[in-house]
């Protein structure tokens, strides 16, 4: 339902008698899309037949937020005897976000629970993708990346097993098989920036990974130490596709201040791959650190 739509039906108003004043924020990320707020303020108003202004305290937004949703993903894969993929099976099992929200998901299901995950520019061999809806009522809502954000995390943490089992360098695994110009032109851009071939310091060691979000194709190398109880991210380097930047200051702002969506789904993937490599440890499941506090 629009905001709209909620109004005049909270009201009797017809939609020519409701004038919306917005309120430019920032940092509301996916919170900005829900209309709770607005039909709180609008009921409040009703009742004391007055202008209101309506401020909830942080504990109480966080109380009655949605949630990133909760996701368990199986990814099955086989290596012919020259180390290509020979076949491919994904299958997401989440909430539906827009399902909750009443909207029709048609035959393919929800696009922000597969999206990074499906038209892949890589050779996967004989490949499927499926996701299925999961019956909680846990509220969800769309989080930095959305569903890229999960997706992305397990086919690049899956094409990194894969480079292991085939013993090849992560990085010439990817390069192999994708076939995309501009993946790969952004693949090595990010592996040119870190120096790839080079050998981290002593003690260290780098991840690779690459996907697609809002019609963007982002690259991250991300180098480790050892820290206390998990890894401990020394350096970053970043590549983008975005196709045209109007303001790339804004774009690179964005992506190292960490608030920009395209920069959320490639790093926990080449943060884990990272850690693998320098701890032979796998980290398939997220968060990093389940028990941390913001106090850590």
């Amino acid at each position: 339902m629009s905001a709209l739509a909620m109004v005049c039906n909270l009201t009797g108003l017809t939609a020519d008698q409701v004038t919306f004043h917005t309120t430019f924020l920032g940092g509301g990320l996916g919170r900005k899309a829900e209309i709770d707020f607005i039909s709180q303020a609008v009921q409040v108003a009703i009742a004391i037949k007055r202008p209101v202004k309506l401020m909830w305290p942080r504990e109480e937004d966080f109380t009655h937020d949605q949630y990133r949703p909760m996701a368990l993903v199986h990814a099955r894969a086989g290596l012919d005897a020259s180390g290509q993929i020979a076949g491919w099976t994904y299958r997401n099992v989440s909430p539906s976000i827009l399902g909750q929200r009443g909207a029709p998901l048609g035959a393919l299901g929800d696009s922000q629970a597969y999206e990074a995950s499906q038209a892949l520019p890589c050779n996967f061999g004989a490949k499927l993708t499926e996701w299925v809806s999961h019956p909680a009522q846990v509220p969800v809502g769309f989080w930095r990346s959305v569903g890229a954000s999960i997706d992305t995390f397990a086919v690049e943490s899956m094409i990194d097993e894969l480079a292991a089992a085939a013993g090849q360098d992560p990085l010439l695994f990817r390069r192999s098989r994708l076939n995309d110009p501009r993946w790969i032109a952004v693949l090595e851009a990010a592996a040119n920036a870190a120096g790839w071939g080079t050998a981290p310091k002593a003690g260290a060691a780098r991840g690779i990974a690459i996907g697609t979000a809002f019609n963007s194709i982002v690259a991250q190398v991300v180098e480790v130490t050892a820290g206390t109880g998990g890894p401990k991210v020394t350096r970053v380097w970043v590549a983008i596709d975005c196709t045209l930047a109007v303001n790339p200051g804004s774009v690179e702002a964005q992506i190292v201040g960490g608030v920009g969506e395209l920069g959320v789904p490639t790093f926990a993937p080449a943060l884990a791959n990272a850690w693998f490599k320098l701890s032979g440890k796998r980290v398939r499941t997220l968060p990093f650190f389940p028990n941390a506090t913001m106090s850590d």
